[in-house]
């Protein structure tokens, strides 16, 4: 089997591809050997062997379709490509940074009870927007629409369905 459309092509992917790839087993190993404290739901390594199994879904496809399908059937400009993964990079860093200085907590009375939303969620919101605004063309208020609906369903279900606490600054 030839490889050289490898080299010119997506060398730098493939390797971020690979990499994710071990970071997953890595962590799905770890989660996997974590004890289970009361029940399987409550679980500390649930999350991640979850996230884990979806990294490696992920990442399996993705080299499956670079090694099967080398040809590939519109190209990025390499320019714009580097620009969004720099962006990104650059979002998800003022993100750590953010959600480990600032904590506050405000509540809002619903008809089913007191929600206290979190700096957590606040911030994931706009930074979720941010990176899918710089990723895709649609307009910042879709974006905020769709990071809001998701960050505050997972939020509900990890705080009242789960009983887990948001993360927060120390």
């Amino acid at each position: 089997m030839n490889f050289d459309w490898l080299k010119s092509r997506i060398s730098y992917e493939v390797a971020i591809y690979l990499i994710v790839l071990f970071f997953a087993l890595g962590v799905f190993f770890h989660a996997w050997n974590l004890d289970v404290p009361e029940s399987l739901i409550t679980a500390p390594g649930l999350m991640p062997i979850i996230t884990a199994i979806l990294l490696l879904g992920l990442v399996s496809t993705k080299l499956v379709k670079i090694f099967f399908n080398p040809a590939p059937k519109e190209e990025l400009n390499a320019n714009e490509n580097v620009s969004l993964d720099y962006t990104s990079l650059v979002l998800v860093i003022i993100y750590i940074f953010l959600v480990g200085q600032i904590n506050y907590e405000y509540n809002f009375p619903t008809p089913y009870g007191l929600y206290t939303l979190t700096s957590f969620e606040f911030i994931s919101f706009i930074f979720i927007s941010l990176i899918m605004k710089a990723a895709s063309a649609k307009s910042f208020m879709y974006c905020f629409l769709i990071s809001f609906i998701t960050i505050l369903t997972l939020a509900i279900i990890f705080k009242y369905g789960f009983g887990m606490l948001m993360p927060f600054s120390y």
